[in-house]
């Protein structure tokens, strides 16, 4: 077998720089690995500081208008939230009576529970007791639960809730469900914690059966193993001791980073148990494959850390806190790669697998076969390309932070039985202020917000208005203070209801639309709540009204300006921002990644050229994407960004070990044949690694983790194609000649 000059190893300052902290680490082996010790111990005990958020607002800018609209009303308003109960018979002789007695004995318990603030009707107003619902069968039974809105307890909250009538209800032949915002969190927790202590295992395991056949080595494998662990805990446990808490985006850092740390670690295993097959020595071999894989891991993880550090640029601050996280494990990953690793393999068996050598042949045998097939592999990448394009097109932009639960989730059960047969779960919200000389009483103010609720009604998407108008219409109608539609008939009457409602100033009811010091406020100070509920929380549908809410609120007057908020507002907003991030982004990532493959190959012509493999996987995976299923979430946007410098890691060992072996004098088919020889199965193993990491996530019952695994592994499907079958034509065709190069 033909070995190529030592002469012709990457020298670089990367290579000479690695080189030097492996061979340290190989002399200094047992001060390596004990400090890796001490630095996975430290990790696990900053990991049981781990902590979870569940409130929703952790997505969302504190600077986003929205946002500051969010926050003022609840300021003002109060910390009040819903919680709506449905109840459904669970067994066929529950009768109509018999669901409402178990819905009042729920109602009653619920009271009890800390931090209920009130038990009341339907969402957004209602009759103040239990709503049946028996116009189709199978009958359900609804009420509202007022609690607090602090959103570090509403998760305890909700599930002292669920304990308690549960119990209530207990052999009764019901099952009491909850919907609305709090329960929604609740649910997001739920998630969360299920994905992480479920899926991260899975994966672990099936990373190490994946690294166990490819290595032939239960000594390699168990070393790799271990530098994965050190790299995980130490990043998980650094979360933890600076006092970061994981929401339902930073939840995936522990998967991602799984994944990612083999592709950067793997290489460095395969290339000293190449040297071994070869008859190096143990020390050579692991000099030779430090020297030999330096610069491509370190410009492969460059380029993930700088996609992943394009997600700084996204809208949501969960996104810039998971890239930011991501991005500093794979350091350390490159650094354990070439520290504690080495000191690990300098003391496992260093054993040659002869088993290696039909999977390099079988490698050998592809890469002739792609050579010799090269033009019709083109011809055929470019008819994919032109599909894919078609399919991008196909997508729409779509979220319904409601649907981003599947089945299992009871709160989604809860809500498309609301849904289907009461109305909808989603509130947007206004703070309409009074104008100079108005109070919350005055006619001229009321008939405003009357005139506001009346045109909402008539929106077809809207389920149900609740205002100051609908307040007084229910204190004077029975006095005739006020008209049809809540409008106070004169000044006498709006300063006898005023004075009525002011004696009131403690009822929570009141406080929620008025205000909580609305009892003190002066005139011209004041502003009411405007609650409309809506039956489609999609973010387009959402977006449209509020635009058309704030356009017609506009048109009564400059005191009437606001901004339409809500938590479904929040997230319909930041689907918006977060695509125009990354359009930003990807242009940024794409320049700083191939201003890399430039100064690497040291060819602008090869360089450029590297985007073409590069941005097809991603072409190919939206495609798909926009075929198949249509609508995108914001996280799917995340994925563009995120997953750029992923795909670049195959391109990057492929090109680089292309270029080596020309360098050594191999025409173009004999270097792209000893390329995939030597580096063809480090290659596939990382790529199927990394896809594995993400693939368990599309497994999970939250649509932001499953739309995010489920378009990161179809663009890793799509990079390993794109690699192996048409990466190799196009450098035969833009390396003509087929000469040899002399060094």
């Amino acid at each position: 077998m033909r070995h190529d000059d030592e002469q012709g190893l990457p020298n670089g300052a990367a290579a000479r720089a690695l080189a030097g902290l492996a061979a340290w680490s190989v002399r200094n082996r047992w001060l390596v690995i004990v400090l890796s010790v001490l630095m996975l111990a430290g990790g696990a005990v900053g990991a049981l500081r781990l902590t979870f958020d569940p409130d929703a607002r952790v997505y969302f800018s504190k600077d986003a208008p929205e946002r500051v609209a969010y926050d003022a009303i609840e300021a003002r308003y109060g910390g009040r939230r819903d919680v709506i109960a449905v109840l459904r018979a669970t067994e066929a002789n529950v009768d109509e009576a018999q669901l409402r007695a178990a819905a009042e004995a729920a109602a009653e318990a619920a009271r009890k529970v800390a931090d209920v603030i009130e038990v009341g009707g339907d969402i957004a107003g209602g009759d103040g007791g239990i709503a049946m619902h028996a116009e189709k069968q199978p009958p359900i039974a609804t009420f509202t639960i007022a609690i607090s809105g602090v959103a570090a307890s509403a998760y305890d909250t909700v599930a002292a809730l669920q304990k308690t009538v549960d119990a209530a209800t207990a052999g009764q032949g019901v099952e009491v469900l909850f919907t609305g915002g709090p329960a929604q969190e609740a649910a997001s927790m739920d998630a969360i914690k299920n994905d992480l202590w479920v899926f991260v295992p899975i994966e672990a395991v099936l990373i190490a059966g994946l690294l166990l056949v490819t290595l032939g080595s239960l000594s390699a494998t168990l070393a790799l193993l271990c530098v994965l662990a050190v790299a995980t805990a130490a990043t998980m446990g650094a979360i933890g001791w600076l006092g970061l808490e994981l929401n339902g985006v930073t939840s995936a850092t522990p998967s991602a980073l799984l994944g990612l740390s083999v592709a950067t670690s793997v290489h460095v295993i395969l290339g000293w148990q190449h040297g071994l097959r070869t008859a190096r020595g143990r020390q050579t071999a692991l000099a030779r494959s430090v020297r030999l894989n330096a610069a491509p891991i370190t410009l492969a993880t460059l380029t993930t850390v700088i996609s992943f550090a394009c997600l700084n640029l996204a809208d949501s601050p969960a996104f810039r806190t998971f890239g930011t996280m991501v991005g500093a494990g794979l350091t350390l990953t490159m650094v354990l790669s070439f520290s504690l690793l080495p000191a690990l393999v300098s003391i496992i068996p260093a054993n040659p697998v002869p088993a290696r050598a039909a999977v390099e042949r079988a490698m050998a045998r592809l890469a002739r076969a792609v050579c010799a097939a090269r033009h019709v592999l083109l011809v055929i990448a470019i008819a994919v390309i032109a599909l894919s394009a078609w399919g991008v097109t196909k997508i729409v932009f779509r979220d319904n932070f409601a649907a981003y639960f599947d089945d299992s989730f009871a709160f989604r059960q809860a809500t498309v039985l609301y849904e289907s047969r009461v109305g909808g779960i989603t509130p947007v919200e206004f703070s309409v202020a009074v104008g100079a000389g108005e109070d919350f009483a005055s006619p001229s103010y009321v008939a405003d917000i009357a005139r506001f609720a009346g045109w909402a009604r008539q929106r077809p998407e809207v389920a149900s208005v609740s205002s100051v108008a609908d307040v007084l219409l229910a204190g004077g109608r029975d006095y005739g203070l006020v008209d049809e539609q809540g409008v106070p008939r004169d000044d006498m009457s709006a300063g006898m209801l005023r004075d009525g409602l002011k004696g009131r100033g403690d009822d929570a009811g009141l406080q929620t639309m008025l205000g909580s010091d609305f009892a003190d406020e002066a005139a011209g100070t004041g502003a009411t709540r405007v609650i409309v509920v809506l039956r489609d929380a999609a973010a387009d549908v959402l977006l449209e009204f509020a635009a058309d809410a704030e356009a017609e609120l506009a048109r009564l007057g400059e005191a009437r300006k606001t901004t339409a908020t809500g938590m479904a507002v929040l997230g319909a907003h930041l689907s918006q921002r977060n695509g125009a991030a990354m359009v930003r982004g990807t242009p940024l990532a794409l320049a700083a990644i191939s201003l890399l493959m430039v100064a690497m190959l040291g060819s602008w012509r090869l360089g450029l050229a590297s985007l073409v493999p590069n941005l097809m996987p991603l072409l190919m995976a939206y495609g798909a994407w926009g075929i198949v299923m249509g609508e995108l979430t914001f996280a799917g946007t995340m994925v563009i960004a995120m997953t750029f410098g992923i795909v670049v890691d195959d391109t990057v060992h492929i090109m680089s070990r292309y270029h080596y072996h020309r360098r050594n004098g191999r025409s173009p088919q004999e270097a792209m044949v000893e390329t995939f020889r030597t580096v063809g199965i480090a290659v596939v193993t990382t790529t199927i690694a990394i896809a594995i990491g993400f693939s368990v996530l599309s497994a999970s019952g939250f649509r932001v983790n499953r739309d995010l695994g489920m378009i990161t592994t179809a663009t890793l499907v799509s990079a390993l194609a794109a690699t192996l079958f048409f990466l190799p034509p196009l450098l035969l065709l833009l390396d003509r000649g087929g000469k040899r190069r002399r060094r």
